[in-house]
């Protein structure tokens, strides 16, 4: 009788996820990190965008931030207001070394305001490349 209950268990367990519809999300959030020519060893630019669409086919980049981090626990941030006042957008980064060289932890966090509500906002811990 257990294996007869963990065996339909099992099979309702597979099935489920085929019986919810899925829709793609309207809104892609990406980072990544470069190093300019000019920047000292530990100095990264961090950049930020928020797109629609799929991308290769009919992605629009609607939203992108880019900020220069150059100390390694310290939180860095820029803001820009949107050409008609109504709005403004704002992205803080926080950059920590980890054990493997090649790589970084990024806490972040990217936020579009309209008329003083936030409309859209990415935010988490990934790891980036250095």
């Amino acid at each position: 009788m257990p294996r007869l209950c963990l065996l339909a268990l099992t099979l309702l367990a597979t099935e489920l996820p085929n019986d919810f519809p899925s829709a793609p999300a309207k809104w892609h959030h990406e980072i990544t990190s470069t190093r300019m020519a000019n920047y000292k060893p530990d100095e990264h630019l961090i950049v930020s965008l928020i797109s629609t669409g799929e991308a290769g086919k009919d992605a629009v980049i609607h939203h992108m931030m880019a900020v220069r981090v150059d100390q390694w626990g310290k939180s860095f941030s820029d803001q820009k207001e949107f050409p008609d006042k109504q709005g403004r957008e704002m992205l803080t980064i926080t950059l920590f070394e980890t054990d493997i060289r090649s790589e970084m932890k990024a806490d972040f966090n990217h936020v579009v305001y309209e008329h003083g509500k936030i409309v859209l906002r990415f935010s988490g811990t990934t790891i980036l490349q250095r």
